[in-house]
């Protein structure tokens, strides 16, 4: 996990292949948008699993790539960004909760 997150924050693409220093490869196809819900369903999981901020922070990125194409994406990978995002929002309220900070207007 830690060398996706590294390479997608770095280009902000999810590509086919990567060699073992991380670098895409082959075929340099980068919209394979069931990659990227994979990958914030994975994230996701992994925050969760380690409450590692940069998971977190990674996955704020993929979001916000998968919401710039979501004109895209068929009903099914729509419905999965819905689910991811919602987790998005689980895990922002839950931070704002544990660390004393109201977000009441």
């Amino acid at each position: 996990m830690k060398g996706y997150t590294k390479s997608f924050e770095v280009r902000k693409r999810i590509y086919r292949e990567y060699d073992n220093n991380w670098k895409p490869t082959g075929n340099m196809e980068f919209e394979d948008y069931e990659a990227y819900i994979i990958f914030a369903e994975c994230l996701v999981f992994t925050f969760r699993y380690t409450k590692c901020l940069k998971y977190f922070s990674c996955l704020l990125k993929v979001d916000d790539t998968l919401l710039s194409v979501q004109d895209k994406l068929d009903i099914r990978l729509k419905k999965a960004l819905y689910n991811i995002i919602k987790s998005e929002l689980d895990i922002f309220y839950q931070l704002a909760e544990e660390n004393g900070i109201g977000l009441e207007e």
